[in-house]
């Protein structure tokens, strides 16, 4: 189990196949080969890690990284854009909207740099025999994306999902973020590669939504029976994590889940 997830710095790389290249870190990054380019998912927050990552994987597979698509908007998986003033920067329109609101200051001797390929709800790279999907479906936050290669067999989740704790619909919908994580178990997927933490398989996601929607139910019929906030998170320890991670529910978010649903439900 993955433990002090924020301090765990960038490890060597590790070759998944002949194509993709992994570099698990405080906030997970890979990079796929797609022929004569190469795509980064995600760039990080330390720009002389990135520095490194780049100059692996391109050694690696003597080709250019083209193509860097992002989750979602936090330092941790884009504060080191400036190193890649020079690709498409795949990204949301509201990630670019949050990234903007931030007023990030200029890293270093480097410029500020925001995508310049940038999409509402979906963006799909054709190059060589590969197709990267890459959509929009809010859940950790409400520009989250998940970038999806069908040949690499390879889904990328950003933090919809982490192996420490669902941060799901804390700051955002979360019946978007259940919809992803059944969207996810549909794919046909030999590595989930999440925002922090391990890699997982997706039996151990099919396993968190079953969590994950026996939460939901449990809320949503107390609401009917109009149990407040503290009966919810006393029966909210008594549903179990499931999977080899046994990722939970933070009190706080089930919390914020409650007040979601309950407002939703009298909207209706």
């Amino acid at each position: 189990m993955v433990k002090n997830l924020k301090n765990k710095k960038t490890q060597q790389p590790i070759q998944l196949s002949q194509d993709i290249l992994y570099f698990p870190g405080h906030a997970n990054i890979v990079v796929l080969n797609l022929g004569s380019k190469s795509l980064m998912i995600d760039c990080g927050r330390n720009i002389t890690e990135a520095t490194k990552i780049r100059s692996e994987a391109e050694s690696l597979f003597k080709n250019k990284i083209e193509y860097v698509a992002l989750t979602h908007f936090h330092g941790d998986h884009t504060h080191s854009l400036p190193l890649f003033s020079d690709c498409q920067i795949i990204a949301s329109n509201q990630l670019v909207k949050f990234l903007k609101a931030a007023k990030r200051k200029p890293e270093r001797n480097f410029p500020l740099v925001f995508p310049n390929v940038v999409f509402e709800e979906k963006y799909v790279i054709k190059e060589s025999d590969s197709e990267i999907i890459i959509k929009q479906t809010g859940g950790h936050t409400p520009d989250s994306s998940y970038v999806y290669s069908p040949k690499h067999k390879l889904l990328a989740t950003g933090d919809n999902i982490r192996s420490d704790f669902l941060w799901g619909g804390r700051h955002s919908d979360p019946d978007k973020w259940i919809f992803a994580l059944k969207e996810y178990v549909s794919f046909d997927i030999n590595y989930i590669i999440i925002g922090h933490g391990e890699i997982m398989k997706k039996e151990e996601v099919n396993l968190i939504l079953e969590y994950v929607l026996e939460v939901k139910k449990m809320i949503i019929d107390f609401l009917e029976k109009n149990k407040n906030e503290k009966e919810i998170i006393l029966k909210g320890k008594e549903i179990k994590p499931r999977g080899e991670f046994e990722v939970f529910i933070h009190d706080d978010t089930i919390i914020k889940w409650y007040k979601f649903w309950k407002k939703k439900i009298r909207s209706t």
